[in-house]
Formats: structure tokens, sequence, C-alpha cells
């Protein structure tokens, strides 16, 4: 599998579809989302953090952000029906509206209790309809063919009674499996570069969302990976509102050196990837 990504060559051949509506995969061929990915992955030599070049840059994007919330693609187009926003608003429960990005944390160590209950709210499983025959059990958050393709994984270093570590959670037994005794901390301040080294201290942890391509190339081809990408948000956005819940704070992050986060996870190389990533805490 490692050589078929080395060189991309001039593309796979024309996705076939069976008869029963899947793609039928070529043998051995590089699956196009999986090559976009090594191709546009961040890796250390591409980001160079400076703690000066923070505030800057923080104002050149709400300058730009200001500027283009004002403007609409379409804004010749006739209204037909306005909705009250803020009684649809007011109507939602509190955690929802609460809900908020942070990278202030108090250093206070999170419960197994609140970080069980943040996981379940991406995880759980979700209520079984007696009309339909489920081969197997349903999750809160949906995924494409039923196939869950996303992993979680856990490094954690201010989490009640949890070492510090890398963590694996198993959807299945609603557990957190030990992989290995790690000092995360440091790794993770060497190989993110949204959080200074000062908050990232005080926060508990880390979740990091992996595609396993398998799971789901079977069935999707070339669409997998796109796929894994949309699962992946679904499920931060659910933790997003779990943290909310919970009363936790939590950052979504993007900007991480990948392969140096699949080593400390332990992932197979260009058959599991890690796509996106949050820091959490109290």
């Amino acid at each position: 599998m490692k050589d078929l990504y080395e060189n991309f060559g001039s593309g796979p051949p024309p996705l076939i579809w069976n008869r029963t509506g899947f793609p039928v995969i070529p043998e051995n061929e590089p699956n196009l989302g999986i090559m976009y990915h090594l191709a546009s992955r961040i890796e250390k030599y591409m980001c160079r953090r400076r703690p000066e070049d923070d505030l800057k840059y923080k104002n050149a994007v709400c300058d730009i952000s200001s500027q283009l919330n004002k403007k609409s693609r379409i804004q010749g187009g006739k209204i037909i029906s306005k909705f009250e926003k803020q009684k649809i608003a007011n109507a939602l429960p509190a955690f929802i509206r609460k809900r908020k990005t942070t990278r202030n944390f108090t250093g206070i160590q999170v419960s197994q209790e609140k970080l069980a209950m943040m996981l379940g709210m991406a995880t759980a499983p979700r209520d079984k309809d007696p009309n339909i025959a489920d081969f197997q059990e349903k999750r809160v958050v949906g995924s494409s063919g039923g196939l869950y393709p996303i992993d979680i994984y856990l490094l954690l270093w201010n989490v009640e009674k949890i070492p510090h570590g890398v963590y694996f959670f198993d959807v299945n037994e609603f557990g957190i499996r030990f992989i290995s005794k790690s000092n995360v901390l440091k790794k993770m301040e060497v190989n993110q570069f949204s959080i200074s080294d000062e908050e990232l201290k005080k926060a508990s942890g880390a979740i990091v969302l992996v595609f396993v391509n398998e799971r789901i190339e079977w069935k999707y081809g070339n669409f997998s990976y796109t796929f894994g990408c949309l699962e992946a948000g679904h499920i931060m956005h659910a933790l997003s509102l779990g943290a909310s819940y919970t009363e936790i704070g939590l950052c979504p992050i993007g900007g991480f050196c990948h392969s140096e986060i699949n080593k400390v996870i332990g992932l197979k190389e260009n058959e599991e990837f890690s796509l996106y990533m949050c820091i959490f805490g109290s």
C-alpha cells in the first residue's frame, strides 16, 4: 500500500460501478482522497509559529471576517419568508446557545464522568426504531452507510485518576483503552500550532479524530475520504456540544503536524489518518 502513494502517476482509472450501486475498487490502485490528504497535510517545516505573530494574525482575521460577513453572494433575491431569529434562539436548550470555542483553561482536572458525557454526545447509541431491523447498533451521530470510519484517540495529561498517556476510546465497550505511557503534553507543544504552550498546560487533554480508510472505501471508493472528513466534522460538533453541556472548555484544531501526531498515536501509515483534533479542559 505504501508504494502506491509514493508516486501518484497519471491518476487512477475510471471508477466502475457494479449492479448493487457500489463502486468496484480496482486492486492496488491508490485512492484519490488519500492522495489529496498526503499531498495537503501539514508538516513541521510548514509552520514556524511565533508568539509575536499571534496578535497580528488575530487582528487581520477579525478585520477580514467583519468585511466578508457583511457581504453575500446573493443579495438581489427577494426574501419570501423571514423568521424571528431571537425567538428561535431562545427556544433552543441553553447548552446549545452557550456553545463556544475557548482557549482559556483553569488547570483544574476534568472528571472522568464529564469526559464520558462529552464523548457520549458523539458516540452513544441512539434509540432503536422498532420498525427497522438494524444489523448493528447505531449512534447518535450519523455515518455514511453506518460504517463509522472515524476512530477516537485521547492524549491525556490532566484527567481525574488517569495517568498521562495515549488512549483509544472503544465505542463498543464504551471505555478507554490504554495504548502507551507518554509525555503527551510535551509532544502536543511541538506538534500543534493553534494554542500557546501556557494555555496548553492548563488544559486536560486532546481528542484526535482518525479516519480508517479501509472501513469505508470498499463501498464509496474515491468518495470515502470526503465522507470521512464530513463525519469528523459531525463528531467534532457533537463533542463541542457535549463540552458545553458538561461545562468543559473545548477548542477544535486543524493546525497540527499530522505525521507526527500519527506517530504519537501509533497509526498504520497510509491506512489510518488523523484528520481533526481538539483541546479540552476545565
